[in-house]
Order: C-alpha cells, then sequence, then structure tokens
C-alpha cells in the first residue's frame, strides 16, 4: 500500500512547483485542479452534472470556468451546492489514480482545499507550503485574468497559513531558490522512507 502524502497551501505559494520535484523523481501526483478541468471537459461528468443543474453554463466547449467564478460572485450558483457536485466526481478520479499507483512507495496528491475538505483524514501526511506575500501576490499578478476579487473569493475558502502550519507534518518556504527547495523535498522522500514522517519539518 502506497503511502499518501498531501501537499497544500494557500494560492499563489508554489504548491505545484514543489509537486514537480516530486514527479522529477518519479513519484506519482494527482493535481486536483488538472482533474476539476478534466471533469469539465465537454461531454465529461462534470460538464454533464453542472450543465444539468446550470443551464446557463452550457456551451460546445466544457465549463467556462471565468463564467462559473462570476455567477459565484453575483450568487447565481451557491459554493456550498458546487462543492457538493464537484467532490464526489473528483473523490471517484482520486481512486482510479490510488488504485493505479498502489504498487509505487509513495503517491502525493496536490489539493489547494485539502484541510476544509478533510483530505488529512485519509492522508498519511501533509507538506504545506507557504512562502512570503510579497512573493505570493508578485506571482499571482503574472496569472492571465486573476483579479483581486477573484482572489478574495479564492482565499475566503482557505483556511488561513498560520491554522494550516499547526496541522501540517512538514513545511516547504518556496522564497528559497530551486536547488534549495529541491533539497528540502528530498528530505521529506528520505522521513517518508525512514519512517520519520509524524514529527513535522519546517525549512
Amino acid at each position: 500500500m502506497s503511502f499518501k502524502l498531501g501537499i497544500t497551501g494557500l494560492i499563489g505559494m508554489g504548491k505545484t512547483t514543489v509537486a514537480s520535484l516530486f514527479q522529477k523523481y518519479n513519484v506519482p501526483v494527482w493535481n486536483a485542479d488538472e482533474n476539476v478541468h478534466r471533469i469539465y471537459q465537454k461531454g465529461a461528468s462534470g460538464y454533464e452534472a453542472l450543465t444539468n443543474k446550470f443551464p446557463k453554463l452550457s456551451n460546445d466547449f466544457g465549463i467556462n470556468r471565468d463564467q462559473l467564478t462570476q455567477m459565484i460572485l453575483k450568487n447565481e450558483i451557491s459554493f456550498d451546492i458546487l462543492e457538493a457536485i464537484v467532490h464526489p466526481l473528483l473523490s471517484r478520479e482520486r481512486e482510479k489514480f490510488i488504485l493505479r499507483n498502489d504498487h509505487r512507495p509513495l503517491i502525493v496528491f496536490e489539493i489547494p482545499l485539502l484541510f476544509e475538505t478533510k483530505a488529512d483524514l485519509w492522508l498519511d501526511a501533509v507538506l504545506l507550503v507557504t512562502c512570503s506575500k510579497t512573493n505570493q501576490i508578485s506571482r499571482l499578478k503574472k496569472r492571465t485574468g486573476f483579479t483581486k476579487r477573484k482572489l478574495d473569493l479564492l482565499m475566503s475558502k482557505q483556511q488561513k497559513n498560520t491554522t494550516q502550519k499547526e496541522k501540517a507534518t512538514f513545511v516547504v518556504n518556496t522564497d528559497k531558490t530551486l536547488n534549495e527547495i529541491e533539497k528540502e523535498v528530498k528530505k521529506i522522500m528520505l522521513a517518508i522512507e525512514d519512517g520519520s514522517n509524524g514529527k513535522r519539518s519546517s525549512s
């Protein structure tokens, strides 16, 4: 049975960068956002479920996430209802990933709303990715179509960074160079391999 490590952190902290370093060492990574994109494609399970409930979202390509965000901001769609529709579909995709990789010693899950969805209850350990507020905002400004209103919406759904730190097994700060971050990732893999994952590792 695989050791299941979750990666989380506030938006713009560098979760995907850290996850890619695990992939560099041939560790399978399940990305929640990528799977949302997949099930939102035309004809996929998420598209069918959402357009049946909200016909306004129907189009020839798949769910438009910007349109979806605007509908949430306008209270045309409840975030709770959206989660109730999408999360069971994501769980199904996640279980498929687990079954495919059950023979691997370590598998990783990149989940932005990890604690909020209680994923820490089925994971073996959690790695929290952090960075300075300055770097976070700088990274977000480089993202196409990113607005302060959208940031406020996403931030409102995530637990505070301080709360997440208290719950995390490992912490990696991405204000450092990529080489330094990679060294931290290797330390975490060794800690898991050695069975010392229960101790919080802070960097």
